[in-house]
């Protein structure tokens, strides 16, 4: 039912009065449609305009989501959203929280880290939860039965993505190695 039931859009290219028409649309074979408006900081005030009836009088059988990746709260439509809508923010962890998710998501694998573990692998990987979380289930099939994580271990499995970069694998194919 899903490929009845489920539009995705980008702000910029898409047509508003499509995205509208696809809200108020009835879901088939399905309790409700799911619509996907992402980056909504590019719409114009009119393409927010053909958009106000559904935000202020929502339709109950459409999921109508919005992304947005910059917000200004003072605008009428975020305004709008706020106060007739519920709105999430997923913001990136700051350096020094991320120490703590490492412990959290690897807790939820049975794993424990050592300090150096934990710093090598935040040093390594960055703040970017999904990738942490991959790299953590990476890990988990790398040390089998053993739960606690070491210096070595991250060594050996977890990928250098934070501290590689396309400027040293360009220079390296340079060189010829």
């Amino acid at each position: 039912a899903a490929d009845f039931n489920f539009m995705s859009f980008y702000g910029a290219d898409a047509d508003i009065s499509r995205v509208r028409d696809e809200v108020e649309t009835l879901p088939m074979m399905a309790p409700r449609r799911v619509v996907l408006l992402k980056e909504v900081q590019e719409l114009t005030e009119k393409e927010w305009d053909i958009l106000e009836p559904i935000i202020k009088s929502q339709v109950s059988t459409s999921v109508f989501i919005l992304t947005a990746s910059k917000v200004d709260r003072r605008k009428r439509f975020f305004k709008l959203l706020t106060d007739h809508a519920a709105s999430v923010e997923f913001k990136k962890p700051f350096d020094n929280q991320v120490p703590g998710w490492i412990k959290h998501i690897g807790k939820n694998f049975g794993l424990v880290f050592s300090d150096d573990s934990l710093q090598l692998l935040h040093r390594l990987i960055g703040n970017q939860l999904t990738e942490i979380d991959s790299e953590i289930r990476k890990l988990v099939d790398f040390m089998g039965e053993r739960k606690k994580v070491e210096i070595e271990d991250i060594a050996k499995c977890v990928s250098r993505k934070k501290e590689e970069s396309v400027f040293e694998l360009t220079e390296s194919i340079a060189k010829g190695d």
